[in-house]
């Protein structure tokens, strides 16, 4: 058992204790349960007072100490498997479950503490398990069910990190309860990082903790240079390479010393990369370098943590500096708006972004998170070939996002991701998607976790997935629908790849006339156009111009069957949340014609 930390009394953390302390206290005590599993964030340390303690020494100290005859703690992973923590020592001539089920049937007030429950009773078809592991799920059963052990006033304790990974049977039976051992919250956060560097003030303190939102306290603890280990250099060592990084500004010393403990573990080189950019800046802000670097490690953290799952999504643009769109960034901007100022009143749960491929979805969605000032992150495939994995990769992912709120979950092509779940996986895919849209509906989520489906074929989805509660918010994408749009579309590009300089010759009054002729092209159509004009113009040595830009109309092909982009626009016209966020000629349209339209497409596209 790992000793705990002490720090200063300056330094204290709450004294409140965990409020799950006090819900297995109530659920304990009227005789609701006598098995409980604590899955999630067990592996942490946790503040109590002026300490931090490993979850063993948290369940001794407010709930067992005093109260229990004997505690003992059964580790498969140990040499002496099932130890005393408190009271006499087990029989040790019996198999570690028969020892703690002599100690819990004794007639002594006994409490026992099993760590890597999954790993002894393991999840999966009852009929792949082994002999051993069937009786295991069979004998912990019994025990929640054995009026001698309720009587003795006895207790046990399942430690695991997911539910998914633990046998369904014990989950299943109404004498076992789950109890979650949440991420850290701010206050403990601020705790740990005012007990590694007491040199900090409040302000910064507040500000690191809310960048480390989603991390443990253990992950904080070695940020700060409290692992125990140094990583691939010495502290000193570190110290003098960033000091050499930015010598000359403001502080350097100071600062050089700060940096050195958030990069631990980290080479050279990505220290220069992370501290480069501002490396000779003067009036360097130790503040914001340090903030930066917090959220760097924990982008590095994070994903190590959820295997690849998620991935972090970042864009240097923002929804000023797109062109078209004008209704969708419109509605996005409110949206921004409220994630900033933490209204959650004006925040929907989440936003479903329809419209034809080539749209700019994916690009918008980006943006946005941008403009909010939200991390965002794009759920990757969390299915797996084993039993029980997927369930497992999916919990991971959303304890992980809830955690680090306010934040921006992204689906891309959610159609495919969301879409339906397959016959033959054993009804892995329906459970997934229905532990999605409880999570989606839960009404703590508003305003700390927005989802954000993306896709060009919303008939594809669960209708129950799509009400309100889920997705509030339904924004349709469109081409641009005129001359003008088009020609700020172009623009916007240019700009992007051109770092803000103006590529075009001269005035650019000819723009639209020369896009007058790209009638319904997407955003990516015109990206390419523009990208061949640049390309042209450079070909002859010259900046942009209006012959130019006619070769490259001229010379671009268009792909795609026209058919079915129409086909999806209807499609995002009858999904639109409002009849304001669509184009003029869909706005006037009758819903008996668009829906007229949509049965002759599917005839001919076969749908």
């Amino acid at each position: 058992m790992d000793a705990p930390l002490k720090t200063s009394p300056s330094a204290a953390a709450p004294q409140e204790a965990p409020q799950w302390i006090g819900t297995i206290r109530r659920k304990y005590l009227s005789g609701d349960a006598s098995v409980f599993v604590l899955y999630r964030n067990i592996y942490d340390k946790i503040a109590l007072g002026n300490e931090l303690v490993d979850l063993q020494q948290c369940l001794l100290r407010e709930l067992l100490a005093g109260k229990k005859e004997q505690v003992l703690a059964y580790n498969p992973s140990g040499t002496e498997q099932v130890v005393a923590l408190q009271g006499p020592n087990p029989e040790t001539d019996l198999p570690p479950l028969d020892q703690l089920e002599q100690a819990l049937t004794s007639g002594r007030k006994t409490a026992a503490i099993i760590h890597y429950a999954d790993s002894v009773f393991p999840a999966g078809d009852t009929a792949l398990l082994s002999m051993a592991d069937r009786q295991a799920v069979v004998q912990v059963h019994r025990w929640s069910l054995n009026p001698t052990i309720g009587a003795n006033d006895a207790v046990v304790f399942l430690l695991v990190e997911s539910l998914a990974d633990l046998n369904p049977k014990i989950l299943s039976n109404p004498r076992v309860a789950t109890i979650e051992i949440p991420m850290p919250g701010q206050a403990d956060r601020e705790f740990v990082i005012r007990m590694t560097d007491p040199t900090l003030s409040k302000e910064q303190i507040a500000r690191l903790a809310n960048q480390a939102s989603g991390l443990r306290l253990v992950q904080i603890m070695g940020l700060f240079g409290q692992s125990g280990t140094d990583g691939r250099h010495g502290e000193e060592e570190r110290e003098r390479f960033i000091l050499d990084l930015i010598q000359g500004s403001a502080d350097a010393l100071q600062r050089a010393k700060k940096l050195a403990q958030l990069t631990r573990g980290q080479s050279f080189d990505e220290i220069r990369r992370l501290l480069a950019p501002g490396s000779k800046n003067p009036e360097g802000d130790l503040e914001d370098e340090l903030v930066q670097l917090m959220r760097a490690r924990k982008r590095e953290l994070v994903t190590q943590e959820c295997f690849g799952l998620i991935e972090f999504v970042e864009s240097a643009l923002h929804l000023d500096d797109l062109g078209g769109m004008e209704e969708a960034r419109s509605e996005l901007k409110e949206i921004a708006e409220a994630m900033r100022s933490d209204d959650r009143s004006r925040a929907p749960m989440g936003v479903l972004v329809v419209g034809a491929m080539g749209a700019g979805k994916t690009f918008l969605i980006k943006a946005f998170c941008a403009s909010a000032g939200i991390p965002a992150v794009m759920l990757k495939n969390f299915r797996s070939k084993w039993v029980g994995a997927t369930e497992g990769n999916l919990e991971k992912v959303l304890a992980m996002v809830k955690a680090m709120g306010p934040i921006g979950v992204i689906i891309d092509e959610g159609d495919r991701s969301l879409g339906g779940g397959d016959e033959d996986d054993g009804g892995t895919s329906s459970r997934c998607i229905a532990r999605l849209k409880e999570f989606m509906s839960d009404p703590d989520n508003r305003g700390r976790v927005l989802v954000v489906l993306m896709t060009n074929r919303p008939d594809k989805l669960d209708t129950d997935l799509k009400r309100p509660g889920r997705l509030d918010e339904k924004i349709p994408l469109f081409y641009p629908q005129s001359s003008a749009e088009r020609a700020n579309v172009v623009r916007a590009v240019l700009r992007r790849y051109t770092n803000g300089t103006n590529a075009i010759e001269g005035p650019d009054l000819w723009l639209e006339d020369v896009l007058e002729t790209c009638v319904d092209y997407s955003n990516a159509e015109l990206e390419s156009i523009a990208l061949l004009a640049l390309k042209v113009a450079r070909r002859h040595g010259q900046r942009l111009t209006r012959q130019a830009f006619d070769e490259a109309t001229k010379d671009f092909l268009r792909t795609g069957d026209q058919r079915m982009v129409e086909y999806m626009e209807l499609l995002a016209v009858s999904e639109a949340s409002r009849r304001s966020l669509l184009p003029p000629k869909f706005q006037a349209m009758p819903a008996e014609e668009i829906s007229q339209r949509m049965n002759d497409l599917r005839v001919l596209l076969r749908l």
